[in-house]
């Protein structure tokens, strides 16, 4: 599946090589393992007699019961072309007991001559040589320290074989080699518990990193981490460490290294973490530009703008390609006579109300073209519109049915309520009575003689709002005794018994915190400026006395967030989880917890931004609650200059006038306070 391929040849033309093995062929003389003076063949070691370490040999002896011997098992592909199914093997023989053994390692791939090794074992007295499915694989060299992976073998009898998969051609990092562990008499004693350093990462000069060694297996572990090339975390004794990815010129990658101890049984597992240098919007050449900001979204347009920061030959032209993926097949007309700082913008109209777009440039100096790379677009998304035909009619003293149509580019309705003032998406005082997909809704918790403002947004699965609509209502005065239905957020339409609320029912906490600030409690509501690290929780509790079943947790994503690590249940899931987490079960008092962090990205207009998540249950209503993010001021450029010329202009244009009576007052005092002082000399 080759995806899209752009017009033109270079870069977007290119080929494939499509390799077949002729049937009935045998393998090439040339397609060998470990030919090289440095390749290093099968050696055995003494890890009992030589305090834990082993010193590697081609015959070991002096061997007595209960030892525990190891053998490394080196593997290089010296060939052209990777090395498909590989396997490395280790046979002891003979079988059962007796003084001396030798050990046969092979490794063999697909069109591969199978490698050969060997040693020689002699022990004390007739023993067995019982081998444990417990390995360790040094692999992914970088340079200065190998990935270690604890792994299992599989033993049959005497033979035990591990799939190393395909091992591409070359040294580092694609050598390596496989420690397995055997025990000399009695039955091999497999460990009870394994170290799990989570899955590898790849993240941004900048971005706050979370490892993850909660998925080791064992009981009473204790947990430490040690990382490469100058890594510091927060905590080394920890199952969850962090720290901030250092600056990168260029990918750089580091090793970390989980291990976990259990009283004198211990497992070691490492990650890789790469570090990318951070994304600029640059063409490579000497004709650079960068999108600055998308401003003025609204009504389906757009006002983009951007900035040369590179032109040698001070005479460039630039346009803006854009389009709704990332092929951008769009253009702008071209922006002639710019040189190096300049900065220049275009509007965009009749776009996709609610839909996601992305936005690079094209430069051109003299005969030569520069674009921006795929992965450095920029993404924007365009507002939908407001609910049209937002009305209410009173049925009673308590109870209104609101009713509206849908705004182009949203899929659902979020609407609020608040007495005698109109609320805001971000005001946590205001309370929230409907998230969903209808068209109408009855609000049966009001009170007498009393009035309300509702306003309703329109919002779009990323988490962008419309302006709101709004509605002005004020119920009349009770004249009979009602009874208060409880306000819920439907999803679909469901009716519960007040006895099953009670037996099944659960609770929404959603809050954050603003790590770049070093803050560490949890909050409804932060402030943050632009590249600082947000961490979010979200907490689903069964607080009924029945198990709740598939539970469902979504949130609205702004595009202002640049998502980084997503925890479910302290896993570390892909950053798509966070559109639908789920768990089968949730028994009483469980908590489902959802843990993740965000980069707030660069930003031109300062206000608040709301963060909406929705918690749903079988059988029961779905709960909302939400989090909001002030963003920080943005500086003020403006130069005392400029301020003092304003102010005593205005004075000048007779905008002070209060300020000009002041000063008339204050002359004629000191006029009457010198004429009396002259007059008392006299």
């Amino acid at each position: 599946n080759l995806g899209s391929v752009a017009p033109g040849y270079a870069p977007n033309d290119g080929y494939i090589v499509f390799e077949g093995a002729v049937s009935g062929s045998t393998s090439s003389t040339s397609n060998n393992f470990n030919t090289n003076a440095l390749d290093h063949p099968l050696r055995v070691g003494n890890a009992t007699q030589s305090s834990g370490s082993s010193l590697w040999e081609k015959s070991i002896s002096n061997i007595n019961e209960g030892d525990e011997v190891k053998f490394s098992i080196y593997y290089h592909n010296p060939s052209n072309i990777s090395a498909n199914n590989t396997k490395a093997t280790l046979k002891i023989t003979p079988s059962g007991s007796s003084t001396n053994f030798q050990a046969e390692s092979q490794i063999s791939a697909s069109g591969f001559n199978t490698y050969t090794s060997n040693v020689s074992l002699s022990l004390n007295k007739a023993q067995s040589i019982n081998l444990k499915t417990n390995a360790k694989w040094y692999h992914n060299f970088d340079g200065s320290n190998y990935q270690i992976d604890d792994v299992t073998v599989f033993v049959s009898g005497n033979t035990a074989t591990f799939d190393l998969g395909t091992v591409n051609p070359g040294y580092a990092p694609n050598d390596g080699y496989l420690i397995i562990s055997a025990l000399i008499g009695g039955q091999a004693v497999q460990k009870t518990i394994k170290a799990n350093a989570g899955n590898n990462q790849e993240v941004v000069s900048g971005d706050f990193v979370r490892l993850n060694g909660l998925n080791s297996v064992g009981t009473n572990l204790t947990y430490t981490w040690a990382c490469d090339k100058g890594i510091n975390l927060d905590n080394y004794s920890i199952a969850t460490p962090s720290f901030i990815a250092p600056e990168a010129t260029y990918q750089e990658t580091y090793i970390c290294t989980l291990t976990v101890n259990s009283g004198s049984d211990y497992s070691n597992d490492s990650i890789k973490i790469t570090v990318n240098p951070k994304k600029v919007l640059t063409s490579t050449g000497t004709a650079l530009g960068e999108i600055t900001s998308v401003r003025e979204n609204n009504n389906g347009a757009v006002a983009l703008y951007a900035k040369i920061s590179e032109c040698t030959n001070e005479n460039c032209k630039a346009r803006f390609i854009w389009g709704t993926d990332e092929t951008v097949q769009n253009q702008t007309t071209w922006i002639e006579n710019l040189k190096k700082g300049d900065e220049f913008s275009y509007p965009l109209i009749n776009l996709k109300k609610g839909k996601p777009h992305y936005v690079g440039l094209e430069i051109q100096m003299g005969s030569l073209t520069f674009k921006t790379k795929t992965s450095d677009l920029a993404k924007f998304i365009t507002t939908p519109d407001k609910p049209a035909s937002f009305s209410a009619q009173l049925k009673n003293n308590t109870n209104v049915v609101l009713s509206w149509k849908k705004g182009e580019g949203g899929n659902k309705i979020l609407i609020r309520r608040n007495i005698n003032i109109c609320p805001d998406i971000s005001d946590q005082t205001s309370d929230t009575i409907y998230l969903g997909e209808g068209l109408a809704f009855e609000d049966a918790s009001l009170a007498p003689n009393t009035s309300y403002c509702y306003r309703a947004w329109m919002l779009t699965s990323d988490g962008i709002y419309s302006t709101p609509a709004e509605i002005v209502i004020s119920t009349k005065a009770k004249t009979t005794t009602t009874t208060t239905t409880p306000v819920y957020i439907p999803q679909t339409s469901t009716t519960q018994t007040a006895a099953k609320q009670v037996e099944k029912e659960f609770s929404l906490k959603s809050t954050l915190r603003n790590i770049s600030l070093n803050e560490t409690q949890f909050r409804k509501n932060i402030t943050a400026s632009a590249g600082d690290n947000i961490e979010f929780l979200i907490e689903v509790k069964n607080t009924g006395k029945d198990k709740l079943e598939n539970i469902i947790v979504k949130n609205l994503i702004n595009p202002d967030l640049t998502i980084k690590n997503v925890f479910v249940n302290n896993e570390n899931r892909s950053l798509d989880s966070l559109e639908h987490a789920f768990i089968k079960e949730l028994k009483k008092d469980e908590i489902f917890r959802v843990n993740f962090t965000a980069t707030l990205n660069e930003y031109e207009s300062e206000g608040s931004m709301v963060l909406i998540t929705e918690a749903s249950a079988d059988n029961l209503n779905p709960l909302l609650d939400t989090v909001n993010i002030q963003k920080a001021p943005l500086g003020d450029d403006t130069d005392d200059d400029s301020i003092k010329a304003s102010f005593f202009a205005n004075i000048m244009a007779g905008g002070w006038v209060p300020w000009s009576i002041l000063i008339l007052i204050v002359l004629a005092l000191l006029i009457v306070y010198f004429s009396f002082k002259e007059e008392r000399r006299k």
